[in-house]
């Protein structure tokens, strides 16, 4: 107890050094870490100083671990399970105050309310002693255990904020962060010897780990230490707004102490030079803030390859765990990105906005997340320029930062999913929502605000920002007053808007008159929201001009000079929808392995083309897709332009040159509509198909998809199995119906499709059917295996009248089988999978048509060379008689890319040569 009143004395010294000032938590944490059980038991004493003029009744605790205990709001809203070893909570044992009284308190989920049995007054304090103890979880989210070691964060009783006469109350939310108030904090605790400590703190004592730290500085690698001796340690840290650390027995460490900050990076031994090559850009990424921001106020920043596994990294006073997942991303063939240095870019901006301006994540995730992307773009584009900084293909970039945040913003807001930036992140429902709000159009609306004041102004601005607030807890409205007080008020209604409206704009040229070089730009917007956009004029002489304008009448006026070309919002500063019609005569752009946008054109993007099919093998050819910008697609749902057109042109062995193209067109919000034409071109077929499809641009839950088809196909007899059957022409109309949801812990999916044709053909032009298709994935609870199941059920069939036949086709090695639209999601979640499915039609290319047949495969579906085994059961008539069976390997990296590879069946032997089916799904969300 007698350290508590060193708190104190330090205390006087910490308030006069606030730019505002705070109520402050200073902890001294003493604990054990149980290796076995996995839990860490002991007490803090707190040092709380009230700095409020309000006189406080109770005091509240975060116990945010309490989202991974059994029965908790959290595991059950995302389906997931745990038991007595794999649980994790916070619990509060006993609270003391001063040397005598021991209060209860009331929890509820993941609060604490403390009663005061004397209230504390306006600028006195409390000295509390609360005996906790804390179960680590498996990984959830932030925090957990593995092979690796620990990831410990949000693991004590936390003061909740007192801000503004209240407090920072909020209950944990999967998608909310943290919030937590200014102090020191010293953590005394005692573990197996074999682990290392790092993270916010310094290692203070005993003096002989200090030393130990220093050798593996020097050797910069730890061998895994056997020894089940105990060793007790101090970590120590000052002006924070929280604690955390990782705990590792088996690393490299990538030092460098040539300048402050000490820069420090933890690692697994086999990542070691991808994250050396990071030392350098950490260094670099702390100064570019320093410089733009207010410069760093600590002496070390770590970083630490971890466990975690919600986003690409978090943010920790001091520290960043960075997730595998990101690590991952950098072994993918063909592709190079600057996706570690981005996170690590990005992390490294919250010791900016949520250490040294304390927002509240929770309530207000916009003053953290959409500042820190905003910072990352600004360093990524400074180093890298707007477009080559973050994903390459061939050395082709693919998409840019900028991008990427644009599409996402752009899908959303078309979908009427947008929300005002000032929505707490516990009043979102999906994470998609969450993501694409707060970080992407929250860093367009950051950028908007830049552009708006002016970058020097703007920069200066957020200079002074930091002067006043730094550590402290400003609010949205205390960074609208500061932004309206330093410009004087000219753009009060604009910052309103962009902070607390849903914004976003809808420019487009309406008309131009001209009379002799005396123009008139009739400029519509279809959005509410006004701001001084600029407008670019583009003159016959190839001069410009550029005026600022807020456009809340219907004409601008240029004279003198010849007009060749007009753009609204050249730069794209204010958010809007479209760009395409911006601009009075959009060019072409040409792409090839590029595919940036340019969003005031018509983007041509062509690539080499190659598909492979058992029956034909491989064709060759090339792609050129037409578009106003390219499609975006999440899972299975997504965005497309206006208009698209996509022409493949090739040459196949067996048919000769072949031709087909796509043009699609998509218009609506909530639910798109579109129209499909395709059409088909070889020697062995000519078809056309029309449909009209409409969907709901969601991915998870309550999702349709509606197609009705028309199609018109011949063929001259000698393309696969038709002059067997007979057949020569085919002419189909139906429609497609699936939809998708999600209930408790099963996903389910219903399709209906009803055809109607003049032929029945057995080929991969489509078939005459009625069509019932429906799955469910199911996650067992407490499965200490991990053993998934995956149940599908399918019926495909034709209509038989007359000496028709009913069997339908079916090809099902030719490619993978996709009963479940959440297929890869499973494969991802167990480390064995079982799959069951069946069907109607060939099997492999014996041309041998069957009247059922049922597949079982067993795979792998964790791993990234995964092998797979499946057994055929097929008969004609519904009769088994036949039994084969395939093997095979896939490789996975990540969810970017599938490949799958049939080594051996029993009927061709080996055939690594003739059948190979690649999947590619991609997910850019961070």
């Amino acid at each position: 107890m007698k350290k508590i009143y060193f708190f104190i004395f330090i205390i006087l010294f910490v308030i006069n050094v606030f730019g505002v000032e705070t109520n402050i938590s200073n902890y001294h944490i003493n604990v054990t870490l149980d290796d076995t059980l996995k839990t860490l038991n002991g007490y803090e004493d707190i040092v709380y100083i009230n700095n409020s003029n309000d006189t406080l009744n109770s005091i509240v605790f975060h116990l945010y671990a309490n989202m991974f205990r059994q029965g908790s709001k959290y595991l059950t809203e995302s389906n997931k399970s745990v038991n007595s070893k794999t649980e994790g909570f916070t619990e509060i044992d006993s609270v003391i105050i001063g040397n005598a009284d021991k209060l209860a308190g009331e929890e509820d989920y993941t609060l604490y309310k403390l009663p005061l049995n004397n209230p504390l007054l306006p600028k006195d304090s409390l000295s509390l002693r609360v005996f906790f103890r804390h179960k680590i979880p498996k990984l959830f989210l932030r925090e957990g255990f593995s092979n690796m070691g620990y990831d410990i964060s949000q693991w004590y009783p936390k003061i909740a904020v007192y801000s503004k006469g209240k407090w920072a109350n909020f209950q944990a939310y999967k998608y909310s962060e943290y919030f937590g108030e200014y102090g020191d904090y010293h953590i005394t605790l005692t573990m197996n010897e074999k682990y290392y400590a790092f993270g916010s703190g310094d290692i203070i004592a005993p003096e002989s780990e200090v030393e130990r730290i220093r050798e593996i500085r020097g050797l910069g690698l730890c061998e895994t230490d056997t020894s089940n001796d105990f060793k007790t340690i101090e970590m120590a840290v000052k002006k924070v707004n929280d604690f955390a650390f990782v705990l590792r027995s088996n690393f490299n460490l990538i030092y460098n102490d040539e300048s402050k900050p000490i820069i420090e990076i933890v690692c697994s031994k086999s990542l070691f030079e991808l994250f050396d090559e990071q030392l350098q850009n950490v260094k670099d990424i702390i100064r570019f803030y320093s410089d733009k921001y207010i410069e760093y106020p600590y002496d070390k920043f770590t970083v630490a390859e971890g466990l975690l596994n919600a986003g690409g990294g978090m943010e920790y006073p001091r520290f960043t765990i960075i997730s595998p997942e990101i690590v991952s991303a950098d072994k993918i063939p063909f592709v190079s990105t600057y996706l570690l240095e981005d996170v690590i870019c990005h992390e490294i901006a919250h010791q900016w906005f949520y250490l040294i301006i304390g927002s509240d994540e929770a309530t207000e995730p916009f003053m953290d997340e959409a500042f820190a992307v905003f910072s990352e773009l600004s360093y990524m584009e400074s180093k890298y320029g707007k477009h080559g900084n973050y994903v390459f293909l061939f050395n082709r970039p693919v998409i840019s930062l900028f991008n990427q945040h644009y599409l996402l913003y752009n899908i959303q807001q078309v979908n009427r999913k947008s929300t005002p930036m000032n929505t707490p992140s516990y009043d979102y429902e999906k994470m998609q929502n969450y993501g694409t709000n707060v970080y992407s159009k929250g860093f367009l609306c950051v950028r908007a605000i830049e552009h708006m004041i002016g970058e020097d102004e703007f920069n200066n601005i957020i200079k002074q920002y930091f002067e006043k607030y730094a550590f402290s807890h400003p609010t949205m409205h205390d960074l609208f007053d500061f932004l309206n007080e330093k410009t004087d008020n000219i753009y009060y209604i604009e910052l309103r808007n962009i902070l607390f409206e849903n914004v976003y704009t809808d420019y487009r040229i309406k008309g131009v008159k001209n009379f002799n070089n005396d123009y008139e730009i009739a400029i519509a917007n279809s959005s509410p929201f006004e701001f001084p956009v600029e407008i670019k004029f583009i003159f016959s002489d190839g001069t410009d001009s550029i005026i600022r304008k807020s456009v809340d009448e219907n004409t601008v006026q240029m004279k003198g000079k010849k007009i060749s070309n007009i753009i609204i919002d050249p730069k794209q500063k204010y958010l809007d929808l479209n760009y395409y019609d911006n601009i009075r005569k959009p060019h072409f752009t040409f792409h090839f392995f590029d595919f940036e946008t340019d969003y005031f054109a018509n983007n041509i993007y062509a690539y080499p083309w190659i598909e492979h099919s058992l029956i034909e093998r491989f064709s060759y050819g090339g792609e050129v897709y037409i578009c106003d910008k390219p499609t975006l697609k999440l899972n299975e749902m997504g965005m497309y332009g206006k208009f698209g057109l996509k022409i493949f042109a090739g040459y196949n062995p067996n048919n000769g040159i072949m031709y087909r193209h796509l043009m699609e067109s998509y218009q609506g919000s909530d639910i798109k509509t579109g129209i499909i034409h395709i059409f088909k071109y070889s020697k062995s077929i000519y078809s056309i198909n029309n449909t009209l499809t409409a969907f709901r641009n969601e991915s998870d839950e309550n999702s349709f998809n509606l197609d009705i088809y028309s199609r018109y196909t011949i063929n001259n007899g000698d393309q696969y199995f038709l002059s067997k059957m007979g057949a020569s022409k085919l002419s189909v109309i139906g429609f497609d119906y699936l939809y998708s949801g999600k209930k408790s812990f099963i996903n389910y999916f219903v399709k209906t499709c009803v055809e109607f044709s003049d032929e029945i053909i057995y080929s991969n032009t489509e078939f005459q059917r009625i069509l019932l298709k429906g799955g469910i994935s199911v996650k067992k609870a407490n499965n200490p295996i991990g053993i998934g199941y995956r149940i599908g059920i399918e019926y495909s069939g034709g209509i038989v009248w007359g000496d028709k036949n009913g069997y339908s086709a079916m090809y099902l090695n030719s490619s993978p089988l996709k009963l479940f639209n959440n297929k890869s999601m499973l494969e991802n979640s167990y480390p064995l999978s079982i799959d069951y499915t069946n069907g109607f039609g060939y099997q492999t290319d014996d041309k041998v048509a069957y009247g059922s047949i049922h597949r079982f495969r067993f795979s792998a579906g964790t791993m990234v060379l995964s092998p797979y085994f499946d057994f055929y059961m097929s008969g004609a008539d519904y009769w088994i008689d036949n039994y084969n069976y395939q093997a095979g390997i896939q490789l996975r990296f990540g969810r970017v890319l599938s490949i799958e590879i049939p080594i051996y069946n029993d009927t061709n032997g080996f055939m690594i040569l003739s059948g190979i089916a690649i999947n590619i799904s991609s997910e850019i969300i961070k």
